[in-house]
C-alpha cells in the first residue's frame, strides 16, 4: 500500500522511469544456523549480492553520488563502521558470526580494520588491523582520543 501511495504521489512518468531501472532479484535458501533448527518456518538466508547489485537497491538523496570505497576480499563480514576525523574508515569484522560464536572466555576471530585512501582516488588502498581476537563486537564510537567498542557484555576502550 505504501509503495502504491508513493508511486501515485510521484506520478506516472516517475513510475515508468522506475520500471526501466535494472534491479537485482536476490535468491533465498533455507538457512543452516545453529539454534534456529526448530523454527517453523525455517529462516531463509539471502544470497550475497555484488557491490554493483547492492548499489542498485540503495536510495540516495538527490544530488548525492555513491561510490564504492571497499569490498570483499579487503573486508569480511562487516557489522559496524565509523569514519574518524582523518577520513579513515574503521570496520568491525565479525568472522565468527553467526556459526562459530565463542563463549565469553574464549578468544574470537573478529577484528577491527582501518581502511585508508592514501592516493586520493576515493577507494581504500591501505588496510591496517587495529585489534584482533575479539568476540562479536557490535558497535564503535570515537571518544577522548580513543575508540570505544561494544562487545557484550563489555565495553572496550
Amino acid at each position: 500500500m505504501l509503495e502504491n501511495g508513493v508511486l501515485w504521489a510521484v506520478g506516472k512518468k516517475a513510475e515508468k522511469d522506475l520500471e526501466k531501472l535494472p534491479k537485482p532479484n536476490p535468491e533465498y535458501t533455507v538457512a543452516d544456523i545453529p539454534n534456529y533448527e526448530n523454527r517453523n518456518p525455517a529462516p531463509k538466508l539471502q544470497a550475497p549480492l555484488s557491490p554493483a547489485e547492492s548499489q542498485l537497491l540503495t536510495q540516495i538523496p538527490v544530488g548525492f553520488k555513491m561510490q564504492l570505497f571497499a569490498a570483499e576480499p579487503d573486508i569480511e563480514k562487516p557489522i559496524a563502521m565509523a569514519w574518524d576525523e582523518r577520513g579513515r574508515l574503521w570496520v568491525l569484522e565479525t568472522i565468527d558470526y553467526p556459526n562459530t560464536v565463542r563463549d565469553n572466555k574464549g578468544e574470537g576471530l573478529d577484528r577491527i580494520k582501518i581502511l585508508e585512501d592514501t592516493n586520493g582516488d576515493g577507494k581504500a588502498d591501505k588496510f591496517t588491523i587495529f585489534a584482533e581476537h575479539l568476540n562479536i563486537p557490535t558497535s564503535i564510537v570515537f571518544a577522548r582520543g580513543g575508540v570505544i567498542i561494544s562487545q557484550a557484555p563489555d565495553f572496550l576502550f
